[in-house]
């Protein structure tokens, strides 16, 4: 008689982060059924190809991102819209992420993330993207209450790439050196 492999965990594609608006849990396996209830939960498990869909609501957080995706498997965060939401001026609302610190995005050490969808407010910087290669920050809506500090700042990075979106004061993009082959 021969002994039987166990069956592998196939990686699914999408994780969910519905916090605050339903059955929720950082200890479920962030399905659409048993979603995340934190951002920062789905960015510290996240896997090379995978999506992060985030419900709409507010997130007070901090989210690090530290994950690395590739050219061929790139990671990206979504924040989604309800339909009866209208923001700005006739566009659907995005997951707002109002930082408990000085950013509500930080992307350190990332590779080949997107960050797309989301509003932010934040003390400093509302996304702070350093030491990281191949990211983007696309359809964001930032108010930054600190007029002194610009909406994104980009440090120490190469590869980086900001998208059409509403920024109040702006993108301070410091490039780092090329991206070494993978």
């Amino acid at each position: 008689m021969g002994l039987v492999a166990p069956a592998a965990h196939a990686v699914v594609s999408t994780l969910y982060v519905m916090g605050g608006t339903g059955p929720c849990s950082d200890s479920g396996p962030g399905s659409s059924s048993q979603p995340f209830c934190t951002i920062s939960k789905a960015a510290a498990v996240v896997q090379p190809g995978q999506t992060v869909i985030v419900s709409y609501g507010n997130y007070p957080e901090a989210v690090t991102i530290s994950a690395k995706g590739t050219a061929t498997a790139p990671i990206k965060l979504i924040g989604r819209a309800t339909s009866a939401t209208i923001w700005p001026a006739g566009s659907a609302s995005p997951a707002v992420n109002t930082a408990v610190g000085d950013h509500a995005f930080v992307l350190n050490g990332a590779q080949y993330v997107t960050i797309s969808g989301f509003g932010n407010t934040a003390n400093k910087e509302s996304v702070l993207v350093q030491n990281s290669q191949h990211v983007t920050v696309d359809q964001m809506f930032i108010a930054n209450p600190q007029a002194a500090t610009p909406d994104v700042r980009v440090a120490g990075s190469a590869g980086c790439d900001r998208q059409p979106q509403h920024l109040q004061f702006g993108l301070d993009s410091t490039p780092g050196p090329a991206a070494p082959p993978l």
